[in-house]
């Protein structure tokens, strides 16, 4: 088999439909399959698939198993010669998978491939980037790291034609199954962030080169497939501080913390102060 796409559901059962309804119209001549991890939605998504997609493989989990965790059980179970990492909440554009697999077999030396992502308005959400480095997650409120320092240290590399960079969103990523195979699959570790930088990191390590691809083309949703916000604030400063402690070492990823807690109480603390009033 050619391709395997692996989606992961949480309670999106409008925007996983839309998605696997832009799978079916514009993918074509390619043979694949698509897996769908459920994280134990209550929304009806499973009655759904079941009814409307029977021929989806479709794994059901008891309880929210989180991005990592799901995305492997779908990897272990895939059979392509590649894997579509694919968030719910996209619309596959044209042919774009196709240009994908045709680019990925011209160029064996990718291991992962990423395309263009857009919002729904058709503005560039940004879909390559460098690798994170501690001072920005330090001083990224400031503004003065706000206008220098992303422009020099995690500038988003949007070009017109196909380049290699650090990392790639795995909202909409094309892997190769002997890649991440090889790189042992997803740290579970990280719950749903900074699970691309670290996949990416693991290709490279392995001698793996990431590449954007910004003639394949979808729309993404942000947060379309997320729910409750001071919930994914709290996994995201978790995941942050797992992925500086493993790259960067555990008195790193202490300081980090330390300005992240204060950054995460401010917030949430002007979160409530709304609320009241």
């Amino acid at each position: 088999m050619k391709l395997s796409i692996s989606i992961i559901s949480y309670n999106a059962k409008e925007h996983l439909k839309n998605c696997l309804d832009s799978i079916q119209k514009n993918l074509r001549n390619v043979e694949y399959e698509i897996i769908i991890v459920d994280n134990g939605s209550v929304d009806g998504s499973v009655k759904m698939i079941k009814k409307e997609f029977p021929q989806i493989f479709l794994i059901e989990n008891e309880e929210n198993r989180f991005f990592s965790h799901a995305n492997n059980q779908a990897i272990k179970a895939s059979k392509g010669e590649y894997i579509l990492i694919l968030n719910s909440d996209t619309l596959i554009f044209d042919n774009s998978i196709e240009k994908m697999l045709l680019f990925m077999s011209q160029n064996p030396a990718i291991g992962a491939l990423g395309g263009k992502m857009l919002h729904t308005d058709g503005r560039d959400q940004g879909n390559a980037w460098k690798f994170r480095v501690p001072l920005e997650s330090i001083f990224s409120q400031d503004p003065i790291w706000r206008l220098f320092g992303k422009r020099f240290i995690i500038k988003r590399k949007e070009t017109l034609v196909p380049r290699e960079t650090d990392v790639i969103s795995d909202a909409f990523m094309l892997v190769r199954h002997q890649a991440i195979f090889a790189v042992g699959l997803y740290d579970e570790r990280f719950k749903l962030y900074y699970t691309e930088d670290d996949i990416c990191h693991k290709l490279r390590r392995k001698g793996w080169k990431c590449y954007y691809f910004p003639s394949a083309r979808v729309t993404h949703k942000l947060f379309g497939s997320s729910k409750g916000v001071s919930k994914m604030a709290w996994i995201q400063l978790t995941d942050k501080l797992k992925y500086y402690q493993k790259y960067h070492g555990l008195g790193i990823a202490m300081g980090i913390g330390f300005f992240s807690l204060i950054d995460f109480i401010i917030h949430l603390l002007k979160g409530l102060k709304k609320c009241q009033e």
